[in-house]
């Protein structure tokens, strides 16, 4: 979804655009504002 490589362990934050919103929507059930906020997701792992 982000165009990262496998490899990648997604340390960093990674921009949530409107072509990602449906997917978040029908996951966690989340309403996104574009116009009025900028949204970002990271992994965090807890062990």
């Amino acid at each position: 979804m982000f165009n990262l490589e496998s490899s990648n362990p997604m340390y960093d934050c990674y921009e949530v655009s409107t072509e990602h919103a449906l997917f978040f929507k029908e996951k966690v059930g989340i309403e996104f504002d574009f116009k009025k906020y900028t949204y970002f997701v990271e992994c965090n792992l807890i062990e």
